[in-house]
């Protein structure tokens, strides 16, 4: 299961079959996490094609915050986790994003509300 797809069924989904996606996406952030490894990006010390191409895991991070779930956290994620917080950080990749307020209703919107699966 790619990344993008199983973010848009975790929002859709409820109950188990909401945990087995959770589970699955969780399995994928820890393959892209030994990846990163002690680099900054993927690529090394600045941001590069590969972090561009994985901005899914801004979406899916607004999108955990928006429905109430736990799925990529600091605890659980540190090193994904310090990824994504330095590229959001980011002047170029901040451009290309639409404001974090407006990000958050969308998906609010688009996807409802669902209470948290832990």
């Amino acid at each position: 299961m790619q990344l993008l797809p199983a973010a848009i069924e975790v929002a859709m989904s409820k109950g188990e079959e909401q945990r087995g996606v959770i589970e699955e996406i969780q399995k994928q952030l820890k393959t892209l996490e030994s990846e990163l490894k002690e680099k900054k990006f993927f690529g090394g010390e600045s941001l590069g094609f590969v972090d561009i191409a994985a901005n899914t895991i801004v979406w899916l991070v607004v999108a955990q915050e928006a429905l109430g779930m736990e799925i990529l956290t600091e605890e659980k994620f540190p090193v994904l986790h310090g990824w994504y917080q330095r590229l959001v950080d980011d002047a170029v990749f901040k451009e290309c994003m639409p404001p974090r307020e407006q990000h958050l209703s969308f998906v609010k919107v688009r996807f409802g509300s669902s209470t948290p699966s832990k």
